[in-house]
């Protein structure tokens, strides 16, 4: 997914402005949770998040999404 057609889909979906995160890299940040839904373009790099146990490593273009409170 490319960053214009990803703006889209959250504002279509009701989703607040966007804001960019950069994140060291080989840093991180262990398991938490946010008080909110999350949804993630991935622009440079990649991550690897594990979500119930399974780990998905995500890249340019890739799209991520967390509900609210998700470990």
């Amino acid at each position: 997914m490319n960053r214009n057609d990803f703006l889209q889909e959250l504002a279509a979906q009701g989703f607040p402005d966007p804001v960019t995160v950069d994140k060291v890299p080989k840093g991180g940040i262990g398991p938490h949770r946010h008080e909110f839904e999350a949804k993630a373009l991935i622009l440079e790099g990649e991550i690897t998040l594990e979500v119930d146990g399974r780990k998905t490593v995500y890249r340019p273009g890739d799209v991520f999404h967390l509900s609210r409170e998700q470990l």
